[in-house]
């Protein structure tokens, strides 16, 4: 996975990141409670080490992303659903490696953290 920050801003003892998330065929996804897949918000790139507050994650190819706060910046996790046929609910995706589908999506991400990192 690859978390890029494409622009930061502050507002009042907000610190927000506007960004990208790129995940590959070769990351690994679980299932298991408390799984998914770990996104590192504390990189180079972000300089985020306080969990985040809010996060808002959008992709393009009809996949929806979920975050799950963890303890730090550190080890929150992505959970991934597919949409259910002919209007079903939507399932998360099987434990495995990334599909292709997910692999080549567009995935924006806005997160948002109390204080200046």
């Amino acid at each position: 996975m690859t978390v890029t920050r494409l622009h930061s801003t502050t507002a009042g003892i907000s610190y927000i990141v506007y960004g990208t998330i790129t995940l590959t065929v070769s990351d690994n996804y679980t299932t298991a409670v408390g799984g998914g897949i770990t996104l590192n918000f504390n990189q180079s790139n972000v300089k985020a080490t306080r969990t985040p507050i809010w996060v808002d994650i959008q992709g393009s190819a009809g996949y929806t992303y979920a975050y799950v706060p963890g303890t730090n910046a550190s080890n929150g996790k992505i959970v991934i659903r597919q949409e259910g046929t002919a209007g079903g609910a939507a399932s998360e995706i099987s434990t495995g490696t990334i599909p292709a589908g997910i692999a080549n999506d567009v995935i924006n991400f806005r997160a948002e953290f109390k204080g200046m990192l």
